[in-house]
């Protein structure tokens, strides 16, 4: 079986290796490969990359805290028009714009493996 592939952006360092890490824990290493990214230009050429070599993600968690986080997700839906989003923030004030976008779940930090899992469940190919 192929590992899932997910990234997984967010400025703050701390942040964005937690969250990768509850990924991981809920997935096991064995069935999810997760790629850490802190900065957005490099996830979203990352993003693109991947899709254009035919080993895109299977699904993307991307800080909302600020505009920042938006655009990324906008950037990223704008690419793929069927990759599961998920938006990972410590405010609701982009909950709006999350709907806006498609995104399939919005996660308030810090997320639980527990959460992770009821987010992701949301997607059929587990």
């Amino acid at each position: 079986m192929k590992k899932k592939q997910i990234g997984v952006f967010d400025f703050i360092p701390t942040d964005c290796a937690y969250t990768a890490q509850v990924i991981r824990e809920w997935y096991g290493v064995e069935r999810a490969e997760v790629t850490e990214h802190t900065v957005m230009q490099d996830f979203v050429y990352a993003f693109k990359e991947r899709r254009d070599s035919g080993d895109p993600y299977d699904m993307v968690f991307i800080c909302a805290d600020d505009m920042m986080g938006v655009e990324t997700a906008h950037n990223i839906r704008e690419m793929d028009g069927e990759c599961p989003i998920f938006l990972v923030s410590s405010v609701d004030d982009f909950s709006i714009e999350a709907f806006r976008l498609h995104v399939l779940d919005y996660l308030t930090k810090p997320v639980s493996p527990e959460r992770i899992g009821r987010a992701i469940s949301r997607i059929k190919f587990i």
